[in-house]
Parts: structure tokens; sequence; C-alpha cells
């Protein structure tokens, strides 16, 4: 055998040795492309949309205008009525967005917030154009009995007082700063979920309300006395150092035997500490 036949052969060895080494590699999969977040898709409602226009002491406000602001049904309009409600018939996104106007008060604007998927229910709280007085700080309050309660509740259960401390409500996206306050009571034994009340504010104006949260002060021989009701008054400029409201409401003393008096004449006083 030639010597060129030799190295012809060494060669053809080695690369045949050479090929069964190698191992097989799965290519590499492609690097996943990043994918957008699904976005919301707008959800129609089926019962059109209703509301309440009123001013940031929750007095409703007649003649308001109401107005789609985008959306299919952009330009469309209704006007609110003598309790401050409107209504639109036609379905709307739950993105589409409201303006409620009325001369004399600040214009808002809002999107459709739903109560349930069949009530969706706008609520504009319009501010005026003074300034909201400022009531924070601590006072002592006092209810009191219309004189017509005498034959009907005991004597030391006809003036009740309380230490009082207001307190603002954050602003929201809906309610203005210092548009709403919190009254805390203390210097009785209450029941701890009726021991508060609220106030709205409109410029001077003021609207107690002691509705759902009335107040229960717990008594002697776990007897109890209820007083709720409403009540509002005009202030003049800050600061306030005393606050007189006639109170629409009721004195119920939980007892036996029961004793109950509704009048229109209470009196709701507050005077600064």
């Amino acid at each position: 055998m030639s010597i060129t036949q030799c190295v012809a052969i060494l060669f053809l060895t080695l690369a045949a040795g050479s090929c069964s080494d190698r191992r097989s590699v799965a290519p590499l999969a492609p690097s996943p492309v990043p994918q957008p977040a699904p976005q919301p898709v707008p959800t129609p409602n089926a019962g059109g949309v209703h509301g309440k226009v009123v001013d940031t002491a929750d007095r409703p406000i007649v003649g308001a205008v109401v107005e789609v602001l985008d959306g299919a049904q952009a330009g469309m309009s209704a006007t609110s009525g003598v309790t401050g409600e409107f209504m639109f018939a036609w379905p709307f996104d739950d993105t589409t967005l409201f303006r409620a106007t009325k001369e004399g008060y600040i214009a808002a604007t809002q999107s459709w917030k739903r109560g349930s998927p069949d009530h969706p229910w706008l609520m504009f709280y319009l501010g005026v154009p003074v300034p909201p007085v400022n009531l924070a700080g601590d006072y002592t309050v006092t209810f009191i009995a219309d004189r017509a309660c005498a034959a009907a509740l005991p004597a030391e259960l006809r003036t009740r007082a309380y230490a009082a401390t207001i307190t603002a409500v954050p602003p929201s996206s809906i309610s203005q700063e210092n548009t709403r306050y919190i009254i805390a009571l203390s210097g009785a034994q209450f029941d701890p979920y009726y021991n508060w009340f609220s106030v709205a504010v409109a410029g001077d104006y003021l609207a107690f309300w002691l509705g759902d949260e009335h107040i229960i002060e717990q008594l002697a021989g776990n007897t109890h006395l209820e007083i709720g009701g409403a009540a509002s008054a005009s202030v003049g400029t800050s600061p306030i150092s005393t606050i007189s409201a006639s109170f629409d409401g009721v004195f119920d003393y939980q007892a036996v035997p029961h004793a109950r008096c509704e009048s229109k004449n209470h009196q709701l006083n507050f005077t600064r500490r």
C-alpha cells in the first residue's frame, strides 16, 4: 500500500470518529413576544342611567342640565326635576362621562357608577361659589325637646348636653373639601355604633342629619334615649362660635313606660369650647 493510500485511510478513520462523538442539540425555542395586558371592555347597561343633582348640603337642585360628554350619545342631555332627579332611558358604556351644570353652581363631571347592573346611578354634588365655612373644632352640643313634650318625657331627658368634636371628611371624587363633617359625641355612655352624626355644608348653610345615624344614649336600668331627625341653619362667615337651629325629629325614651315625643320645634345648639 502506498503512503498516499495510508494517509487517505487515516483521514477517513479520524473523520468517522469525530462524527460519532457529536451529540444532537435541540434548536433553541424563540423568545416569547410580550403581549399587551387585556383591556377591559366597556360594559353597556340595559336600563339607562338614573341620578340626582343636589348641592353640597344635599338640597335638591331643580333645572340642572346633565349632559353626555362622549360615546355614541354625546350631546344628549336631561334636566333635573323638583326632587333633583333625572334619567336617561338609553344604554351607556360604563366609561361614559356626564356633566351637570346649573347657573349659580360649580359644574361637576363624572362617569356613572352602578349600584346594581340594572340600576346605574349618578349622584352630582354641585358646589356654590361661596367657600364653605370651616366647622372643625370642639363644641358642646345641646338637644332641647319642644316644650310640648313636657307631658310625655321625664324632665331630665328633655335637655341633653354632650361634648362634640367636629372633623372634616376628606374630599372624594364627588365631594369637595370642607363640605362634609362628622360630629363625634362623648361625655355620656353611648351605643358604640350610635355616638355620631353628620353635617353637610354649602357656603354658610348647614344641614345636620340624624336619620340612619341617630344617637343612642345608654341610661340606667337597661333604658336608653334615642334622638333622631334633621336640622338646618345659616351661620354667616367663619369663625363659627355658636350654632342654633330648629330640630325636626324625635326624643324616644326606651323604658317602661315607653315615652316618645316628635316635633319640628326641638332645638339643636352648638357652643365652641
